[in-house]
């Protein structure tokens, strides 16, 4: 047997424990969480900087090992200003019935653009219902028969003179 000049640890002594009675709450659940983030100042400060920058093509690379909150801190950051811009106007693109390659863009409040597709498919689905109605009803079948008439005459007329011709 070796014999040392160490003492031995006992085994409740090998590791901290904070004594319960020192925390001002009973379970975590009882606090909140901080939002600040901690450490960076200088990383914090140029992707605010970046944030900052209203032009197209510019960007922000971020680089660090995970798990160090690269995510988290750029969706906070994020948060803050979007929450003092303004909400953006909704845009749309709708048919150009004169020109159908190029639709027409349109702009409304936001948040109308939701309500104006939802009212636009209740018009499509009424539209839906309501139009083989119309070509079912007395009056459309009375001009429908009326237009043929006409065009019946005219061709008769037509065909009458290009037989005249002929016979002559």
């Amino acid at each position: 047997m070796i014999k040392t000049n160490f003492e031995e640890v006992p085994v409740e002594k090998l590791r901290w424990t904070c004594d319960k009675n020192c925390l001002p709450f009973t379970t975590t659940d009882d606090i909140t969480g901080s939002e600040a983030i901690l450490g960076q100042e200088r990383a914090l400060k140029a992707i605010e900087i970046g944030l900052d920058i209203e032009g197209n093509g510019y960007n922000i690379f971020i680089t660090g090992n995970a798990g160090t909150g690269r995510k988290t801190s750029v969706q906070q950051l994020l948060r803050k200003k979007i929450n003092k811009r303004p909400v953006p106007d909704d845009k749309l693109y709708v048919n150009n019935f004169r020109n159908p390659d190029t639709p027409r863009a349109i702009s409304l409040p936001a948040g109308k653009g939701r309500t104006f597709r939802k009212d636009m498919n209740h018009l499509i689905t009424q539209i839906r219902k309501q139009l083989p109605a119309l070509f079912e009803s007395d009056q459309y079948t009375e001009k429908k028969r009326a237009l043929v008439e006409s065009y019946n005459k005219k061709e008769q007329s037509i065909v009458k003179k290009y037989e005249s011709l002929v016979n002559k």
